[in-house]
């Protein structure tokens, strides 16, 4: 049989491919300043104003979503109340967020819909146990051992399916391109988290974009991909650039029922001293005319498929961490995560590797070759920021405590 991509059945396709390329749109470098923006369909893009300092937590602090003294919990939730900031124990991923801030505020960390859903999987992964990446040599940090996520079944189930490739219309004919641009990870109804390099860069804000959750390589197992927010007045996305520990943003997506139904991972963090040797997983989806170590397609081509590496967090600071799951360009805006306490939960965002001079990352430790990935880490005032957007574009389909 002949393949083509985009594949219509991905399934199929596995013992032969077409060498048929589509250059993977590199992500470009976040602007200088170091601050809010957001766009407005049809509009320019304008400063947001800058958000109060929030409370310093301590090292010895760990948060749920909702446990900031800075967060917005009481807009239309007067049954969520804050909560003491509570050290963590030994050997836990912090309280228990189902019992300590009640069900309200589950679906703020993470709403799983459908009681018929199976639940969280972990296709390819026996538990999260430390899998460091290798020696030096790829095209970013280390031996490439991620693992694929191609069975229909995998992407279609939860949390997989609330990550997704972020899509560009290059082309200028008004659909999406088939190749990846970038990844992100749905954490509203209709919010998409990502980096912010992903949507704007020095020369202004990239055109239209859409999220396809679950995608394979062309084949969209969990529907079409979901358009950028499209009414006229209200923000499509929005970027807090600058500094390596302040590139993130946020896709508005069009509020849409199919789209809700996805479901989306939370946030947490921890106390700045608790994050190493912790386990994560980071996924996202490598330029499609990238090689992968582990592809099952003819040249060992990424193809646009969704990979994901495990692995441990070897540095952190006050505002982003560094850990040695492997990455390539394309995966940029991905989420690392890790369930905590049975729910999944988004700790960073996949930025770029710890390069030395001359391309320095301004990381605490730099090395040429990289060996490390390094990603803003969800943090108080991250969260006030991502919070403050939710709430700017509510859906009225789903709800999530900062609407």
């Amino acid at each position: 049989m002949t393949c083509t991509f985009p594949f219509t059945d991905p399934s199929a396709c596995f013992a032969a491919i077409s060498s048929r390329l589509f250059l993977l749109v590199l992500c470009a470098a976040a602007v200088s300043a170091p601050e809010a923006m957001a766009q407005q369909d049809g509009k320019a893009s304008t400063p947001l104003a800058a958000l109060p300092t929030p409370l310093d937590l301590g090292s010895d602090a760990v948060v749920t979503l909702l446990g900031d003294a800075e967060i917005r919990v009481g807009r239309g939730h007067p049954e969520l109340r804050r909560r003491p900031v509570e050290p963590e124990a030994e050997g836990r991923a912090g309280p228990d967020f189902a019992t300590a801030i009640g069900p309200a505020a589950r679906l703020g960390f993470g709403f799983r819909p459908g009681s018929d859903d199976p639940g969280p999987r972990r296709p390819h992964l026996a538990g999260l146990t430390a899998d460091p990446g290798g020696g030096a040599g790829g095209p970013i940090v280390g031996g490439d051992d991620r693992s694929i996520l191609a069975a229909t079944d995998d992407l279609q189930s939860f949390p997989w399916r609330t990550i997704g490739a972020i899509l560009r219309d290059d082309d200028g004919d008004g659909a999406p391109d088939p190749a990846p641009s970038c990844s992100g990870v749905k954490i509203g109804p209709r919010h998409v988290l990502t980096a912010a390099h992903c949507l704007y860069d020095s020369s202004g804000w990239f055109g239209a974009l859409w999220f396809a959750p679950g995608y394979a390589g062309g084949f969209s197992p969990n529907g079409p991909p979901r358009p950028q927010n499209t009414t006229a007045g209200q923000p499509t996305r929005f970027a807090r650039v600058g500094t390596l520990e302040n590139d993130y943003g946020l896709l508005v997506l069009a509020d849409s029922a199919d789209t809700v139904a996805l479901g989306h991972m939370g946030l947490w963090w921890y106390g700045v001293d608790d994050y190493d040797g912790r386990s994560v997983i980071l996924a996202g989806y490598p330029g499609a005319s990238q090689t992968c170590a582990n592809s099952p397609f003819t040249g060992g081509l990424c193809q646009g498929f969704m990979y994901f590496d495990t692995c441990e967090v070897e540095e952190n600071t006050d505002g982003y961490l560094m850990y040695d799951c492997y990455a390539s360009r394309g995966m940029s805006g991905g989420p690392v995560w890790r369930f905590v306490n049975g729910a999944a939960a988004v700790l960073a965002v996949q930025k770029r590797g710890n390069e030395g001079p001359p391309f320095d990352s301004g990381a605490i430790v730099t090395d040429n070759p990289a060996t490390l990935n390094i990603g803003p880490r969800v943090r108080p005032n991250m969260y006030a920021d991502l919070c403050d957007w939710i709430g700017q574009t509510p859906s009225t389909i789903g709800t999530h405590p900062c609407q």
